[in-house]
């Protein structure tokens, strides 16, 4: 009896991290459709230039291929869905636009992809704080 609860739980969690994972792609289809491919992200409490630097050190982090350092920020990856991102840098806050991504030549915003170039955005701050406390 405990081995078939254990089975049942195993598969409710199984069901339900896959249908996570097919609403997001749903939902990147849909903010596609929808022409809303333009994120913004803050909080970050870093001047435009030092925020500037930790998007970009994020984006080579995450392997994205930088065409444009400048403001914005124009950048490309291509794994299995070909997501291209142009980022505007402001003080405390960033604008994603992923106009142009497609899996298949079907428009998408990739949610995932942004989701862990912003973590990383925010892992670089954290050092770069800790490396400023230490000078």
């Amino acid at each position: 009896m405990k081995t078939l609860s254990l089975i049942f739980m195993a598969s409710i969690a199984l069901a339900f991290s896959a249908s996570c994972t097919s609403t997001h792609t749903e939902n990147s289809y849909k903010l596609a459709q929808q022409g809303m491919t333009t994120m913004e992200y803050a909080g970050f409490g870093m001047p435009q230039k030092e925020l500037h630097a930790a998007v970009l050190q994020a984006l080579y982090t995450k392997k994205w291929t930088v065409t444009d350092s400048g403001n914005p920020i124009k950048a490309y990856i291509s794994h299995g869905q070909n997501a291209k991102l142009s980022v505007t840098v402001y003080d405390d806050r960033f604008v994603a636009d992923t106009k142009g991504s497609n899996i298949d030549g079907k428009p998408y915003v990739p949610l995932n992809y942004l989701k862990h170039l912003v973590a990383q955005v925010r892992k670089n701050i954290i050092v770069e704080k800790s490396l400023g406390a230490g000078r």
